[in-house]
């Protein structure tokens, strides 16, 4: 019969509650502190018996932040089946072996779950558990060692070291930058994982010229690209090298149509799926606003159509979080523009029998030749059309004024070979 009374005295053993304790392991079965335990809880003993019913059985060890250091147990599995010990918060798992027993004690009590510390018995023999090997890129799950990649998002750059070992750093701002650490303050073996999942590229640069990733200075890390980072410590090297990184020089055109009429609002989010080749039509002609396409913060040259047949709005592009006014592309028009990450340039642009350039000037007129582009035509103002040759104004023709008040300014001499003399 089970006592906890002196036969000498008759006073209670004392501390009869941290003892000893025999249990039967069903399921999961939460352990606590003698002095929180309620009546039908079970209370944690400094010697526990444990038979499990099933492999898959958990023994959950008490609050942490309710003890003091030092507070030990010694648990012992006399059942036929192996089961698995959790810290309070579910982390930091081993397991005990049938007919074996581990000797566990608290070294931190700042969390619920603290840090415990385990030595495992044999016959004669005491080896090392999963918990106390989890280093940086591994857990102790159900008592073995299982990879485990620490994941976190970011905005702005991280700092890394040697603890960042093993981690994956997925960027969800814009435009941004990762310098990865010197090589020689990190350890041998160090790896990374990274993504890019913001409205923006991402560029990972080394910390001295001395190191290269892939071979360069920098590389940059496109939208929806991801990738291993690893260090080789050679002496005569210290580099990095990517795994997994799409080639550079890899270019796929994707494609979409986009119905205007079934977009809600007067804008068009594209950040996270930015087909190449755009066309926008218009199916039911229902929508009566100009829309606003927004396009990511990234180096790249779309093929834009404005299919809609609509001529009562237009439809306007623009790089997200630009301060340029967006880019208009009126019904019918076409246009191949490219964006640097910050503004958006129509480099061709045409409608049906036009062709439509920017202004130019005098100095780079909008049409000019290969062998001399100071030379050409271009656009004085509004409704003012600008001759220019050496990158000079030699004739302006304004229609400003309207029918019949047309005026041609000629700079310099006019020589006409029918009119007697030739020189004005």
């Amino acid at each position: 019969m089970t006592t906890y009374t002196s036969p000498f005295t008759g006073n209670a053993i004392q501390p009869t509650d941290v003892s000893y304790a025999l249990v039967d392991l069903s399921g999961t079965l939460q352990l606590y502190w003698p002095q929180y335990a309620n009546a039908d809880d079970q209370a944690v003993a400094r010697i526990m018996d444990v038979y499990a019913e099933s492999s898959s059985d958990i023994l959950v060890l008490p609050d942490a932040t309710q003890a003091s250091l030092g507070q030990d147990i010694l648990i012992r599995n006399l059942g036929s089946f192996e089961f698995t010990v959790q810290k309070f918060d579910g982390s930091g798992s081993f397991s005990i072996p049938v007919n074996q027993s581990y000797y566990t004690y608290l070294t931190n009590n700042d969390s619920q779950a603290g840090v415990w510390n385990q030595v495992a018995f044999a016959a004669g023999t005491s080896f090392a558990d999963a918990a106390t090997l989890a280093g940086n890129s591994t857990i102790a799950l159900q008592g073995k060692i299982e990879v485990a990649l620490t994941t976190n998002e970011y905005t702005s750059s991280p700092t890394f070291s040697s603890a960042s070992r093993g981690r994956c750093f997925v960027w969800t701002g814009g435009v941004g930058t990762f310098q990865l650490p010197a090589v020689a303050d990190i350890d041998s073996g160090w790896f990374i994982s990274v993504r890019n999942n913001g409205t923006g590229s991402l560029t990972i640069e080394t910390a001295s010229a001395a190191s290269t990733i892939d071979g360069f200075v920098s590389i940059v890390l496109p939208l929806g690209d991801s990738c291993f980072i690893c260090v080789n410590k050679d002496p005569a090297k210290q580099d990095f090298f990517t795994v997994g990184r799409s080639r550079p020089n890899s270019l796929t055109f994707s494609s979409a149509t986009y119905d205007v009429d079934v977009v809600a609002g007067s804008s068009l989010n594209l950040i996270s799926n930015t087909p190449i080749i755009q066309r926008y039509t218009a199916l039911s002609g229902t929508r009566t606003t100009s829309l606003l396409v927004e396009l990511p913060a990234v180096t790249q040259v779309y093929y834009l159509i404005n299919d809609t047949g609509q001529n009562g709005y237009d439809m306007t592009f623009q790089v997200l979080g630009s301060s340029q006014a967006p880019l208009t592309l009126p019904n019918g028009g076409q246009a191949i523009v490219l964006s640097d990450g910050d503004s958006l340039y129509a480099m061709v642009q045409t409608a049906v029998g036009t062709i439509v350039v920017g202004a130019g000037t005098a100095a780079v007129p909008a049409y000019s030749f290969a062998t001399d582009i100071s030379t050409g035509i271009y656009l004085v103002n509004p409704g003012q059309l600008g001759l220019s040759s050496l990158g000079t104004n030699i004739a302006t023709f304004d229609a400003t004024g309207g029918p019949g008040n047309f005026v041609s300014t000629f700079q310099g001499q006019i020589v006409a070979g029918l009119i007697s003399g030739g020189t004005f």
